[in-house]
């Protein structure tokens, strides 16, 4: 497996309609990466290299925020650019292998890291391929909160804003990356947007897709930030699993 440790000139993105939602905190606007049709090939991320095809135009989608004390509102939803993968000397596509085809990197913060309470399920291979690659930090601040009823980790997308942000990359398939929009409620719960991460042992910074939050209360970014979420941690905040609720 060879990884990209570049990242390419960012995707040019059309304007797009402000939130609709009343009383909600309105972070800068975004690209959400969601809801993969059957027809669409594995988004890829920007990495070394790569080439941009045909941009296809934003569309809005409006979902209602239901879980977590989110308020009801309207995200903006924009399907991923078609790209292509880039070669390396060797011939084989960044970021896949012969034997699996495309891998996306995804950086995860909360839950899903290893040791806490939903890791289970990136080990499931009935929901897909995910392959660890590392520890990683973001490369700018993020806010990371635990909010609502059942004390979840949030990241809100507020980039510049709490600290560089702990977490795991890994590289997931088509199967697993659809698996887990279903299972991070996206897009109403969490948004799947894109940031930069410094992946340990590895030069240059990594573009991974990550579950974020976009539109909240607006009291949320007044919490307490963490740069390292445990489940058990001194917060005193016990994440609630979804088989109690």
């Amino acid at each position: 497996m060879q990884l990209c440790t570049q990242t390419s000139r960012l995707f040019t993105q059309g304007p797009q309609s402000p939130s609709t939602a009343a009383n909600v905190a309105s972070p800068p606007q975004h690209t959400v990466l969601c809801r993969l049709s059957d027809q669409t090939f594995l988004p890829s991320l920007l990495l070394a290299e790569a080439t941009v095809l045909s941009p296809r135009p934003a569309s809005l989608t409006s979902g209602a925020l239901k879980k977590e004390g989110t308020l009801r509102g309207a995200v903006n939803v924009m399907p991923g650019p078609e790209c292509k993968w880039s070669t390396t000397e060797t011939g084989a596509p960044c970021g896949t292998d012969d034997s699996s085809g495309r891998l996306a990197p995804v950086f995860v913060y909360g839950t899903l890291k290893t040791g806490q309470p939903n890791h289970r399920v990136l080990l499931d291979g009935a929901h897909g391929r995910a392959a660890f690659r590392g520890r990683a930090h973001t490369l700018e601040p993020y806010p990371l909160v635990i909010a609502g009823e059942h004390n979840i980790p949030r990241l809100l997308n507020l980039p510049g804003r709490g600290h560089r942000v702990f977490g795991e990359v890994y590289e997931v398939d088509e199967r697993m990356l659809r698996f887990l929009d279903e299972f991070e409620s996206c897009p109403d719960m969490y948004q799947r947007t894109r940031l930069h991460v410094a992946l340990e042992g590895v030069r240059g910074p990594l573009e991974c897709f990550v579950y974020t939050t976009a539109t909240y209360p607006p009291e949320w970014v007044h919490l307490p930030y963490l740069d390292d979420y445990d489940s058990q941690g001194k917060h005193g905040l016990r994440y609630n699993p979804r088989e109690n609720r």
